[in-house]
């Protein structure tokens, strides 16, 4: 399958489609994505960043975010890499590693050196390399578990 993921801000044309098919995945308020979307494509800092991949028909089959706080308590864990979502007929081949490569890729390009994610899964994201390093408390009074890995930058 031939894929490319694209950064939002470099295609704020996708910004609409991609803001709906995040709220589509996660059932997060459609307008948190149109503002997190905003703000990466007026792009003042290094984050929010959101990413897409599309695949030849033009279809977001893949994609993630970063932001600085993915709902957590922990101020220590930032920026989030967030809403990590493969599209059901689309999984298992890989793509969501490709989009986390190539988030660590960019995040390195614009100087973060230390990306963190929160998750309910087990044995997803080592196989990527990153590195689970505890739990943490949610706003939502549960708990999730913390993934790190190190930029390019961090190496």
């Amino acid at each position: 399958m031939d894929c490319m993921i694209y950064k939002l801000r470099n295609r704020p044309d996708l910004a609409e489609k991609a803001a709906g098919w995040f709220h589509a995945a996660w059932q997060i308020p459609l307008e948190v994505y149109v503002q997190s979307i905003r703000q990466c494509i007026e792009g003042k800092d290094a984050v929010p960043q959101w990413y897409v991949m599309l695949d030849r028909e033009g279809n977001i089959v893949s994609g993630a975010g970063v932001i600085e706080n993915d709902f957590h308590k922990e101020e220590r864990f930032r920026p989030n890499v967030c809403a990590v979502f493969t599209a059901p007929g689309h999984r298992g081949k890989g793509l969501a590693g490709e989009v986390l490569a190539e988030i660590c890729r960019d995040m390195a390009a614009l100087g973060e050196e230390d990306l963190y994610l929160l998750t309910d899964h087990t044995n997803l994201y080592e196989k990527y390399g990153w590195t689970y390093i505890g739990e943490a408390g949610e706003n939502s009074g549960s708990t999730a578990r913390v993934y790190h890995k190190r930029t390019d930058r961090g190496q």
